[in-house]
């Protein structure tokens, strides 16, 4: 199992970095952003604020202090010429200074709000959250989705932040169960653990789920320092690309709003970092053409591993770990010199295992073509109309062989 959760982290970058799952026929796209927009109270200008808001087709806005400030920035945006908008607002979430709005704001013209999935998450605990989640449904053209908005701790001790973070894993369960058939969830707001690969964001990655965002500056916040611009990485968004991939764009980047705010300030990201927020608003892209709520092949190739290789036998033993079967016709075995490809009929029912041995993939014995090596070799799986392997097993001196099957 480790092999295929390391299997699908490798699968979902590759797709991201290249660009790959969004649909061909993709014509139409939004915006989905998320912004720590820092104490946005009844009197805080909300000039500039609008403006960078109003880049985006929705935006998740975390630290909104009052609900007077979510209404003025309303109606700031809707003021502008040609464009409609709409908000979402939580309850008051926390307590103290804790306290604080969650809001969705979008343009209600390309954005509409669902009556599915909404509300704050019910704690198990008041130990769990000091701002618990919130989460609403929306859909733009034909894609329908749930977002969860989230604010994290900072707290005493990193080890809150840490704890909170790792009951978002929980959050993420509770919202995909109130509407099993809807799948396409982005979990996104300020989680104050820096970069998706920190130990915090550990269940989110082992659920499968991935960060859109590669960031390659590797800030969302300002430094308070003159000589240095960015400090940290704490604005994220998640996605199950079994799922949404489908629709992500492979577009995702963080918007640096001193390159185009107070620039005449000594220090310009100082100057926003004070009178706009000390965050930047993290968005990425979907294609709104298609809805694929029941997965691609992407959602088989995420329960395909292969079990386990006995190259003296011969034998390449591949498991289905879901529950559901997998046809596997066209799913295609390699190890870098023949290949041998699955016909009509082989079927991998959920939680079973199936055996390819030579006298499929290589009948006639030809060391040309699939034929493992005993000491050394390699062997690779991939779905069908995927550049992207799906599994690996390799073996031999200084490699480990926890893939190979064990005698009997």
């Amino acid at each position: 199992m480790k092999r295929q959760i390391v299997g699908w982290l490798v699968w979902g970058l590759v797709l991201v970095g290249l660009g790959l799952v969004a649909s061909a026929d993709c014509t139409q796209t939004i915006t989905i952003a998320s912004w720590n927009i820092l104490n946005l109270g009844s009197e805080t200008d909300v000039t500039e604020r609008a403006e960078i808001v109003a880049r985006y087709d929705i935006v998740a806005l975390q630290e909104v202090e009052a609900q007077q400030g979510a209404q003025n920035l309303l109606q700031a945006l809707s003021q502008r010429p040609g464009e409609q908008w709409a908000i979402v607002l939580s309850p008051k979430v926390g307590e103290g200074n804790a306290a604080e709005y969650y809001a969705f704001v979008y343009r209600s013209d390309i954005v509409t709000h669902l009556p599915g999935p909404e509300g704050v998450y019910p704690e198990m605990t008041p130990e769990d959250f000091s701002r618990p989640p919130f989460f609403a449904t929306f859909r733009a053209g034909a894609f329908d989705f749930t977002l969860i908005t989230v604010h994290i701790t900072w707290g005493d001790s990193a080890s809150q932040r840490t704890a909170e973070c790792h009951r978002l894993a929980f959050v993420w369960d509770y919202v995909q169960e109130l509407d099993p058939n809807e799948n396409d969830l982005i979990l996104m707001g300020d989680f104050n653990r820096d970069k998706p690969t920190h130990g915090a964001f550990a269940p989110l990655r082992n659920m499968g789920l991935e960060a859109t965002l590669t960031n390659p500056a590797g800030y969302t916040t300002y430094s308070t320092k003159p000589d240095q611009i960015g400090a940290n990485w704490y604005d994220h968004l998640w996605i199950d690309p079994v799922y949404t991939d489908f629709e992500f764009t492979g577009d995702s980047e963080v918007y640096y709003p001193h390159a185009d705010y107070l620039t005449t300030a000594e220090h310009p990201h100082l100057a926003v970092r004070t009178e706009i927020s000390d965050h930047c608003p993290v968005w990425a892209s979907f294609c709104t053409d298609q809805d694929d709520d029941f997965g691609t092949t992407a959602a088989s190739a995420h329960t395909i591993i292969i079990d386990c290789v006995d190259p003296q036998g011969e034998c390449i033993r591949l498991r289905n770990t879901g529950c559901d079967p997998v046809d596997l016709a066209a799913w295609r075995l390699t190890d870098g010199e023949g290949d041998y490809t699955f016909p009509q009929g082989w079927e991998l029912p959920g939680g079973e295992t199936i055996e390819v041995c030579i006298d499929q993939y290589n009948p006639e014995g030809n060391t040309r073509k699939l034929y493992l090596g005993n000491s050394r070799d390699e062997v690779t799986l991939y779905a069908p109309d995927r550049i992207d392997p799906i599994d690996t097993c390799a073996w031999g001196p200084g490699i480990s062989d926890d893939c190979l099957c064990e005698e009997t």
